[in-house]
C-alpha cells in the first residue's frame, strides 16, 4: 500500500541501493566471479516490459547475478506465471485500491486458482492477522493489523515492490470539488461539481 493510504505504513523506509553489501551477501552464500548466481527473468513481450526487464537485468548484473531474459506472448507469460513456473517476473497491481489485496497475494491459503499467491508465500504470522483483518470491525484496528502485515512482508520480501503509480487529477477551471484519494478510488466523484 502507499504510505499515504489509510491501511499504508508511512514508517518503513525505503531499502537503500547498495551494490557492495549485495556483492558482500552472495560472497557469504559462496557466489562471485568463478560462481555466478544465474537466474532467468520471464516477462512479456510489451516493449515497456522488456525495457523494465533489461533496466533490473543490468542492475542485477552489477552485483554478480546473471539473469536470462526471456519474453514471452501475454498469453503464454501469464499462464507461466500463475502456473507458478517462474524464477522472476514482474507484473504491475492494477486497479488496487483496498488492503484486501494482501489476503490474495500473501495468505498461504491464496495459491492459484484460488488466488494470487503466485510464489506460494507462507507465514502463519502473516496468515493470522489477514484474517484477523478481514473479519475487523475497527478501522484503526483493522488498519494497524495491516501494517503489521506490511513490516513483516517488508522484512522478508517475497517481492520487491518497486514503485507505485502517481493519481493525477486534470479538469478544466470551471470544474471544482473533485479531490484525489490516496487509496486510488473515485468516491471524490459524486462532490464534483461545474461551475459558471
Amino acid at each position: 500500500m502507499r504510505p499515504e493510504h489509510w491501511a499504508g505504513h508511512p514508517a518503513l523506509s525505503r531499502y537503500a541501493y547498495e551494490p557492495k553489501r549485495a556483492r558482500e551477501i552472495l560472497a557469504g552464500l559462496g557466489y562471485g566471479k568463478q560462481r555466478r548466481l544465474k537466474i532467468i527473468y520471464k516477462t512479456s513481450s510489451n516493449p515497456f516490459r522488456i525495457r523494465l526487464a533489461t533496466v533490473i537485468q543490468h542492475q542485477l548484473a552489477d552485483v554478480g547475478i546473471d539473469v536470462e531474459l526471456r519474453t514471452y506472448d501475454w498469453g503464454t507469460f501469464y499462464g507461466d506465471i500463475k502456473a507458478g513456473n517462474f524464477q522472476m517476473y514482474s507484473l504491475s497491481w492494477v486497479g488496487i485500491n483496498l488492503p484486501d489485496i494482501f489476503r490474495n497475494v500473501f495468505h498461504s491459503a491464496s495459491v492459484p486458482p484460488s488466488g494470487a499467491n503466485r510464489g506460494r508465500y507462507s507465514n502463519r504470522e502473516v496468515d493470522d492477522l489477514l484474517t484477523r483483518a478481514q473479519i475487523e470491525q475497527d478501522a484503526d484496528m483493522q488498519a494497524a493489523l495491516y501494517r503489521k502485515v506490511q513490516e513483516i512482508i517488508f522484512k522478508q520480501l517475497p517481492y520487491v515492490p518497486l514503485w507505485f503509480e502517481d493519481h493525477v487529477f486534470i479538469a478544466r477551471k470551471s470544474m471544482k470539488g473533485y479531490v484525489i484519494h490516496a487509496d486510488g478510488n473515485y468516491d471524490g466523484l459524486a462532490y464534483v461539481e461545474r461551475t459558471t
